[in-house]
C-alpha cells in the first residue's frame, strides 16, 4: 500500500503519520492533517487507487 497526502508521498520520515501494509494512522491529528488522502495498492495482477477528502476539526467536549 502507498499513501499520499495532497500529492506529496506519505513516507516514514513523516512524524505523526504511520503507514502499516493496510492503513494509516495520523498520531495526534491537528487541523493541517485535512486535505486529499490517495490510497494506491499495487500487484503482479495490477493497481486499485482510492481518494477521499479528509477534514480535521477539532471539538471540544463539555459536561451538562
Amino acid at each position: 500500500m502507498h499513501f499520499a497526502k495532497d500529492g506529496e508521498a506519505i513516507t516514514g520520515t513523516w512524524d505523526r503519520f504511520r503507514v502499516s501494509t493496510k492503513k494509516l494512522r495520523i498520531k495526534g491529528v491537528l487541523p493541517e492533517d485535512g486535505g486529499l488522502i490517495v490510497c494506491k495498492a499495487v500487484n503482479g495482477f495490477g493497481s486499485k487507487e482510492r481518494s477521499e477528502e479528509h477534514t480535521s476539526e477539532l471539538q471540544s467536549h463539555h459536561d451538562l
